[in-house]
């Protein structure tokens, strides 16, 4: 290999016998056009690169991007080159054309390489381009010192630095494009690509142009060097990289719709989704496996507002239903992690209810998918959950008064029964008849006696334990179950304390009616251990009280003495 040194011009150097330059403009077209061809080569190979996890498929892209690009870097240099047209022969050295076309592979190589990670920060993107205009401003200087024939070439200093300075500023430029330009299209072709590509080109054409500024020939009469290539096979060489470089332009084009086409699919396809799941009325959520959300529809974000303050943040699950969580959190710690939770489930489809702190029922299904993501549904069913609170209360408590009536009394007393048996203890159940109700209801009204009875059912509320039950068994009738450790002492005494209370009168507008009751109870298991026949046995000796004279209490097995009060 037999390079030319790079020799500087100097005051002392006489001009007067340079060579006269002149150009081809084809030539020089061609140039440009392959220099921007190799831009948008080398910036279709890393954006194809960061589009791949695989190191291998990374690395291949890289590969494919240093050779396709630096390739193209050299040919549009010695096309350029050879567009120049120089009063005498010139042969070029064939080791210095391949260190040309070497150096220009090496480096676009490594400036792709600088920028394959996820995350690229500014100072690589810097770097990358430092490096890959050097490639540029170095392809070219080592070319020309492969002229080594006939000619001898002198560079002024300042537009040999200009060269440099266009070459490393273009790249960079180039690939600040490419990252803040990423997935802007333009005329159905990647924007950041494009822009970087003619960038790139533009600091090649730049760079080439300046240094042939910088360039002054002068004739030599040293021997033709065997083995140098010529100005037809330098050209031939050239050409194949030329027509190499812009079939991967070609293809890069060809790809590059697609991939355009395909983002466009892909943003329709999101629209659509996004459409669709908006105009769901319940909340869906998406979660990746790392339980970020992934998706969050407009029915999400008016049950918990908070998403639309977090707009664009990377949100995770935990963060973002501060009040569906609040329960679960503090059941199990303030270090609850909700989402671990919700990995750690074995079932596909689970669906449950939430509470929420400020009051709302939240039906939470969660569906796990076979990727490892999970697909969250949420419907606020307060309105509902009311509602059926409502007819369940309808159903089993008396609409007048309030208290459980006859279903709901019997389901109370058989749980009782099983918590009294469980713990061996005991429990009284009393009958309860109001005397006198009919001529009051006639004396009164419907009125009147629908406010004896709500009056009746307040006081046997104000009189009885939580644990105690009151309930209305229809018309004028009540019961109470006392538990628990309720023997026949306590129950006659409060027994008694329910005779004397409904014995007050009550008021009725601007006038006083008065009732009295009576009042029969047995106790479980000392009368009985059968619930129909406890209940039986107490509804008896009610008939006995309300016999002997009412306004009294009777135990089973206890026979009243009689009064000459009548009784209805």
């Amino acid at each position: 290999m037999d390079l030319q040194p790079l020799r500087f011009l100097t005051s002392a150097i006489d001009r007067s016998s340079a060579l006269t330059e002149t150009h081809a403009p084809f030539s020089v077209v061609v140039a440009i056009v392959v220099a921007i061809g190799a831009g948008y080569v080398l910036f279709g190979a890393l954006e194809r690169m960061r589009s791949y996890e695989s190191p291998t498929a990374r690395k291949g892209w890289i590969l494919a991007g240093g050779l396709g690009g630096g390739i193209g870097v050299w040919a549009a240099h010695a096309i350029a080159w050879l567009a120049l047209t120089l009063p005498v022969a010139r042969t070029y050295d064939l080791g210095g054309v391949v260190l040309a076309a070497g150096a220009a592979v090496v480096g676009c190589g490594a400036a792709l390489l600088l920028v394959a990670p996820e995350w690229v920060t500014r100072g690589r993107r810097l770097a990358a381009g430092v490096i890959a205009g050097a490639a540029i401003a170095v392809a070219n200087y080592v070319g020309v010192t492969a002229i080594n024939i006939e000619v001898i070439v002198f560079f002024a200093p300042l537009p040999f630095v200009v060269a440099i300075a266009a070459a490393v500023i273009g790249s960079v430029a180039a690939f600040e494009l490419k990252f803040r330009l990423s997935g802007v299209e333009l005329g159905g072709f990647d924007g950041g690509r494009l822009a970087a590509g003619a960038a790139f080109g533009v600091a090649i054409v730049l760079s080439h142009y300046a240094s042939e500024l910088a360039s002054v020939f002068f004739p030599t009469g040293r021997p033709r060097v065997a083995g140098a290539l010529d100005a037809l096979g330098i050209g031939a060489l050239a050409g194949v990289a030329a027509v190499l470089a812009l079939g991967l332009v070609a293809v890069a084009v060809s790809f590059d719709r697609r991939i355009v086409r395909a983002r466009q699919i892909a943003r329709q396809s999101r629209s659509l989704l996004a459409d669709a799941t908006d105009s769901l009325p319940d909340g869906l959520a998406i979660l990746d496996a790392s339980g970020y959300i992934v998706l969050a529809n407009a029915g999400l974000r008016r049950l918990f507002p908070s998403l639309d303050r977090q707009a664009g943040a990377v949100v995770h699950y935990d963060d973002v239903f501060p009040m569906y969580l609040s329960g679960v959190r503090s059941a199990h710690g303030a270090n609850y992690d909700a989402f671990e939770s919700l990995s750690r489930r074995t079932d596909d489809y689970v669906e449950t209810e939430a509470s929420l702190g400020d009051g709302r029922i939240m039906l939470v299904r969660d569906q796990r998918t076979p990727s490892g993501s999970f697909v969250l549904g949420f419907a606020d069913v307060t309105s509902e959950r009311q509602f059926q609170k409502q007819l369940e209360h309808l159903a089993l408590h008396d609409s007048l008064t309030g208290l459980p009536n006859r279903v709901l009394f019997e389901d109370r007393l058989t749980l009782a029964t099983a918590q009294v048996r469980r713990r061996q203890t005991s429990l009284a159940v009393l009958y309860i008849d109001l005397d006198l109700f009919k001529p009051v209801n006639d004396q009164f009204g419907h009125d009147g006696g629908d406010a004896i009875l709500r009056e009746t059912g307040r006081r046997l509320v104000a009189l009885l334990r939580s644990t105690d039950t009151a309930a209305r068994m229809g018309g004028d009738e009540f019961a109470v179950i006392l538990q628990p450790d309720v023997d026949a002492q306590i129950a006659a005494k409060v027994g008694g304390r329910i005779v004397d209370e409904l014995a007050r009168p009550i008021a009725i507008g601007n006038a006083t009616a008065r009732v009295t009751a009576s009042i029969g109870y047995a106790i479980y298991p000392q009368h009985s251990d059968d619930l129909s026949a406890l209940t039986q046995l107490a509804d008896a000796a009610m008939y006995r009280a309300k016999q002997a004279g009412g306004g009294r209490l009777v135990a089973h097995e206890e026979t009243p003495a009689p009064s000459s009060v009548a009784t209805a």
